[in-house]
C-alpha cells in the first residue's frame, strides 16, 4: 500500500502547484498584438505571432501574421513571393504573383481581400511590424479594414 501512496502523494503536489502568470492582456497595442477598424469598429487581437519561411511544397517565401484570439473576429495577413525572402516594404494583392491576402473571419463567415496593402516597416529574425488596410469580401457582404496594425515575435 505504501508503494501505491509515496507516488500517488508525489503527483498529488505536483500537479496542485500552479505557476504564477499574469494572464491578463496590455488594454491595447504593444508587442504580439494586431489591430484593426473594421467597418469603424476598432479589435485588438492579443497573443499574435507571425512564421516566416520557405514553403517546401511551393519553394515560394512566406510570411504569415495572424492571430485566432478575440473570436469570432480573427485576421490573418499572407505575404508570399516566389523569388525573394519577405522583407521590409510594401505588399499589395496586385505586386505580382499571389502575393497578398488578408482573411478576415467573422462568426463563420470567412473575408477574403479584393484590394489591400501591408507594409512591413520594421523585420529582424525574431519580430516584424506594420502597418496594414484593404477590403474584404465573403459571399454575400464586403468590410473595410483600415488603421490596420501589426507588432508581433516571429516563432521559429
Amino acid at each position: 500500500m505504501k508503494k501505491f501512496l509515496i507516488p500517488l502523494t508525489a503527483l498529488l503536489v505536483f500537479v496542485s502547484c500552479k505557476k504564477d502568470s499574469n494572464t491578463n492582456p496590455p488594454a491595447s497595442g504593444g508587442n504580439n498584438t494586431i489591430t484593426e477598424t473594421v467597418n469603424g469598429v476598432t479589435t485588438v487581437h492579443h497573443y499574435a505571432s507571425a512564421i516566416n519561411g520557405q514553403s517546401s511544397f511551393t519553394g515560394n517565401y512566406v510570411m504569415n501574421i495572424g492571430s485566432a484570439e478575440n473570436f469570432p473576429n480573427t485576421i490573418e495577413l499572407i505575404i508570399s513571393d516566389p523569388d525573394n525572402p519577405i522583407q521590409a516594404k510594401t505588399y499589395t494583392n496586385t505586386s505580382g504573383p499571389i502575393p497578398l491576402n488578408i482573411v478576415y473571419h467573422e462568426y463563420s463567415s470567412a473575408y477574403n481581400d479584393n484590394t489591400g496593402t501591408v507594409t512591413i516597416t520594421s523585420l529582424t529574425a525574431t519580430h516584424v511590424k506594420g502597418t496594414f488596410s484593404g477590403t474584404v469580401t465573403s459571399s454575400a457582404d464586403t468590410k473595410t479594414l483600415t488603421n490596420g496594425s501589426f507588432d508581433v515575435d516571429i516563432t521559429p
